[in-house]
């Protein structure tokens, strides 16, 4: 019965006995992953970082401490405090670690290490001792009894060291017959015995073999030995004999070769970049493979990776240089969509990092796109311009313009802070939407004593309200359809029987050579805004460039024709009135003209060129400032102030680099000291052409051909 019972404890005993193997097993395997991480004990692990933390520790006599896993003990006996040639021992013990099996080693402090000082025995220099994972210095404090404590100066070192492929300078480095150092694949260790040399001295050798055990160099353990042999110099800066422990400087140059994670690259990086361009430049040459993983369910996520760029950036250029981990880490650094993991040296993956608010972020982005397309569609049908003619009866077309403008106003769409699309008056700061600007005008038409305004239609309604307590007679005009209005350019040309030149859209060279010229040139353009009336209301005039006049009457509408009467006049021969004044103006520049009635000098200031593509006409326009009007002039035509009593023509309007910049001639006319509303023909005047012709919407036609010696053609186009 007895022995059943001892036989049942002895298998309890090995059970628990098993359980806390494997527990302990579990708990050192999971120990060997972390310590891998600086010991570089398996191939993906981390580099070694060199330049660590050196800390210090006293030791008194018969005491012990333990520093990162080993415990050092100063054995002081009786006998040692007897004695006058000896301090005693110091003993290093290891427990087991992973990768590093339990070890135990003394040395007694006796002998050379020791010099006999006031007071007693002291160490004669600095003793240096390495067991793996911890390098010593150790050095003693004095009293005036003699060596009061031991200091250990320590410094973490792993057996196993992996290096980058960086430039990391001179480092200290220990080895000791009883733990050799592993750098890279090679086995640096103290030789078992001294090498006799033929002075007779006995020196024992740092051996340095490769993966395969052979021997590749061995240096002399000597104080100021030194070697070179692949990346490595190396400098034997103390071999204390007694703790069989070297002291090495290590100076660690650049190494290429390596390649992978802890491969060197330098390269520029661009703040623009997307992660693909990235990693194109700083990981794929030091050959390290790249793993998109898309999110779950979400494939199209991969996609959004390689095209990605980080707003955490903001300089717009810098050039990196060390290794490939140290680069991305340093560019991705607070990255708020992508995760990079290496896999091992030589593989990278990358995945997003909750792309479900990405997603978020992306149907929000389209909420607001949709959002503001209805809000350009809103701006376009509310603030739609209505241009319509007011003819006056009992009040001057000044007094009218004058009771109108306070409630003409200039609206844009611009982008809010929150990238809505919001409406603001027209002088705020920022930029319009696509040119989103409603601005409403009022033009006093003097040749018909009419308003034109381009207005909002609530702007019309108020407008109408005013005009007719004023107006009392506008009220039956008001009330029935305000009569059509056609829009008419006016183009002349010179005709030369020589020379040849770039043709317009609207001549052909079958046009030239039926009306025998072999070229034309521009010599003046203007805009015709001809009433549906017959009898005087249906007739305008308008000069073309310095010497000819143009006058259109109405005659008919019979779509798709409109019929009209024009005719050319001109001082044949004759130059520019010799009171004109030409002006060249740079956008902001301002000039005064000097010899208008009742004025001594005039203000003429341009504002800005709008170049063609900025606008649905042809050619590139200015707005100018003409006194404290504000005008619209297209290049070659004439623009009637009669307030100021002079006309101006846009004799040439250059765009140049820059919103809105560029330079513009203007040749200012005087009209005769009546003031007369209408453009005056010039002086000498003849009639050069006359003639009934048929327009269509768009399609020019010629008016005629003069018989002079340098042929005049006036081209007609009703404008839509």
């Amino acid at each position: 019965m007895k022995k059943s019972a001892a036989f049942g404890l002895i298998l309890i005993c090995l059970f628990i006995t098993r359980m806390v193997r494997a527990e302990s097993a579990q708990t050192i395997k999971e120990f060997n992953r972390v310590f891998a991480q600086y010991t570089g004990s398996d191939s993906d692990s981390a580099p070694f970082e060199f330049h660590q933390e050196i800390t210090a520790h006293q030791l008194f006599r018969g005491d012990s401490v333990t520093i990162d896993g080993i415990t050092a003990n100063w054995e002081f006996t009786d006998r040692d405090r007897a004695s006058t040639s000896t301090l005693g021992r110091l003993r290093f013990t290891r427990k087991e670690q992973p990768g590093l099996p339990a070890a135990s080693t003394s040395f007694e402090l006796s002998g050379d290490m020791l010099v006999q000082r006031d007071g007693g025995l002291g160490l004669r220099e600095e003793i240096s001792f390495y067991l793996a994972p911890v390098g010593f210095e150790i050095t003693a404090e004095r009293d005036n009894k003699g060596i009061s404590n031991l200091v250990l100066q320590t410094m973490l070192q792993p057996d196993r060291i992996k290096l980058t492929g960086e430039l990391i300078g001179s480092v200290p480095l220990y080895v000791s017959r009883t733990s050799p150092v592993h750098v890279q694949q090679e086995r640096w260790s103290i030789s078992d015995r001294p090498k006799k040399y033929p002075d007779g001295k006995q020196i024992y050798q740092l051996e340095i073999r490769g993966g395969d055990g052979a021997m590749k160099a061995e240096i002399p353990l000597a104080d100021g030995a030194f070697l070179e042999i692949g990346r490595f110099r190396i400098v034997v800066e103390r071999y204390n004999v007694e703790s069989q422990t070297a002291r090495l400087g290590v100076l660690i140059k650049e190494d290429k070769s390596i390649k992978g994670r802890w491969g060197v690259i330098e390269a520029n990086f661009i703040s623009s970049w997307s992660t693909e361009k990235m990693l194109k430049t700083f990981a794929e040459p030091a050959g390290v493979r790249i793993v998109w993983e898309a999110a779950p369910g979400h494939p199209e996520s991969v996609e959004y990776l390689k095209n990605y760029i980080n707003p955490v950036n903001t300089s717009s250029q810098h050039r990196y240089q060390g290794t490939v981990d140290t680069i991305i880490k340093s560019i991705t650094e607070n990255d708020p969509a992508r995760r990079f993991e290496w896999v091992s040296d030589t593989q990278l993956k990358v995945s997003p990092t909750d792309y479900g608010k990405v997603l978020a972020e992306q149907d929000k982005k389209a909420a607001l796109e949709e959002e503001n397309q209805e809000a350009v569609k809103r701006f376009d049908a509310d603030y739609r311009l209505e241009t319509k003619i007011y003819p006056l009866r009992a009040i001057s077309i000044a007094t009218a313009k004058s009771i109108v403008e306070p409630e003409l106003h200039a609206y844009k769409l611009v982008n809010g802070r929150d990238g809505k699309y919001i409406v603001v008056q027209e002088t705020h700061p920022w930029a319009a939407i696509e040119g989103r600007i409603a601005r409403e005008t009022a033009i006093a038409d003097d040749k018909t004593n009419s308003l034109i305004l381009k207005a909002f239609p609530k702007t019309h309604e108020k407008v109408v309200a005013l005009l007719q307590k004023i107006d009392q007679s506008l009220a039956p005009a008001m009330s029935a359809e305000v009569p059509n209005r056609f829009q008419i350019e006016a183009i002349l040309l010179r005709g030369d029987k020589a020379g040849t030149s770039t043709l317009p859209s609207y001549l052909s060279a079958k046009d030239l050579e039926s009306l025998g010229v072999k070229s034309v040139t521009q010599t003046g353009r203007a805009i015709v805004s001809l009433a549906a009336e017959k009898g005087e209301l249906g007739r305008a005039k308008a000069t073309l460039g310095s010497s000819y006049g143009v006058e259109l009457s109405f005659q008919d509408l019979r779509k798709p024709y409109l019929i009209v009467r024009g005719s050319l006049t001109g001082a044949i021969g004759t130059a520019s009135a010799a009171n004109d004044q030409v002006l060249t103006l740079d956008v902001g520049n301002q000039r005064n003209v000097s010899g208008v009635s009742g004025l001594n000098y005039l203000a003429i200031t341009l504002d800005r060129v709008i170049e063609a593509r900025d606008h649905d006409k042809h050619g590139d326009a200015a707005e100018i400032e003409v006194g404290t009007k504000r005008i619209e002039i297209k290049e070659l035509e004439t623009v009637s102030v009669p307030i100021y009593g002079i006309e101006i023509t846009a004799e040439s309007i250059e765009a140049e680099p820059g919103p809105h910049n560029g330079r513009a001639r203007l040749r200012v006319r005087f009209l005769p000291e009546s003031g007369s509303s209408r453009s005056q023909e010039p002086a000498n005047s003849t009639m050069l052409l006359e003639n009934t012709v048929f327009l269509e919407p768009g399609k020019p036609a010629l008016l005629g051909l003069t018989n002079m010696r340098e042929a005049l053609i006036l081209v007609l186009k009703w404008q839509q």
